[in-house]
């Protein structure tokens, strides 16, 4: 759109810039200029950090890596992608993104209460500082990183594609695929992964369409799980200032692969998934196909 004299004319959009748009080929070429740089800055970085053994400069490599990585996001969005990134606004997203780091830290808190009522989880102190700090480090590069991949790229631009309900399953079933390879997975836990935080993440975004909110409770779940309680992440095993020891059943304490295995996190995870998909739907939120838009 151009502006001359107080006459507004249109041009239509050129053909490369009419593939560009086009949520799939945005889902491709996002992946590949922001998701592919990233993941090599988060690895590069982070096994720097890991060789020194230090816990400050574990968090200092985590912190460069999260705000180059939200900075490129930006970037491309508004000197490629030729948009605003509203969901990840660069004021203002501070709010979200400590909402989100209270909600995923009250999540484990409370998953973790319940199990060791059930006597499915034991916990006792460490007092371990350090190791608190470095989990602090691992839980804001995965928030960062992870987020802007499914939520960012993958969840968004599937959305604009498929519909609010496809890019809901999609997005958590290959969340819950990306776990297989951790240690001590299995099918159940990637399962769970997909049935929990999956689903609550998609729901959140759809219900604030903040990527501060997701990063936050990515966050604040992992340093609660790793950081805090010590229990471990995902299969992989973490110190923190507490030292938490499954107990019980492994069916209810999820076993090596940690509590997010446990129906006790899956149950919990799903009922605030349904409140905020709810707002989602009050608040108009939810997207019909792409094909279904223009045939109206």
């Amino acid at each position: 759109m151009s502006e001359n004299f107080g006459v507004v004319s249109q041009t239509a959009p050129s053909l490369f810039r009419r593939i560009v748009d086009f949520p799939l080929s945005r889902l491709l070429l996002e992946v590949a200029l922001i998701g592919v740089p990233l993941l090599f800055a988060r690895d590069v970085a982070m096994g720097i950090a890991a060789s020194q053994k230090n816990a400050a400069v574990d968090l200092g490599a985590a912190l460069l890596v999260a705000v180059a990585g939200c900075l490129w996001y930006v970037a491309y969005a508004r000197v490629i992608a030729q948009r605003n990134a509203t969901e990840l606004p660069l004021r203002g997203g501070f709010r979200g993104l400590g909402l989100g780091v209270l909600l995923g830290c009250g999540l484990i808190a409370a998953v973790a209460l319940l199990l060791v009522l059930m006597g499915g989880l034991s916990i006792a102190a460490s007092g371990n500082v350090s190791a608190a700090v470095t989990g602090l480090a691992y839980a804001l590069v995965a928030g960062v990183v992870e987020e802007i991949l499914l939520r960012g790229i993958v969840f968004r631009n599937l959305e604009d594609l498929c519909g609010s309900w496809f890019a809901i399953a999609f997005s958590a079933a290959l969340f819950g695929a990306l776990h297989l390879a951790n240690p001590h997975a299995s099918l159940a836990g990637a399962l769970a992964i997909a049935l929990q935080a999956g689903i609550l993440l998609a729901a959140v975004y759809m219900a604030t369409r903040s990527l501060w909110w997701v990063i936050g409770i990515h966050a604040g779940w992992n340093f609660a799980e790793g950081g805090l309680l010590g229990v471990r992440v995902s299969g992989t095993e973490v110190h923190g200032l507490f030292l938490s020891t499954p107990t019980g059943p492994e069916w209810l304490s999820g076993g090596e692969f940690g509590i997010e295995a446990s129906p006790v996190a899956t149950i919990v995870c799903l009922l605030v998934a349904i409140f905020f998909l709810r707002k989602a739907r009050r608040d108009r939120q939810f997207i019909a196909p792409l094909w279904r838009r223009r045939g109206n």
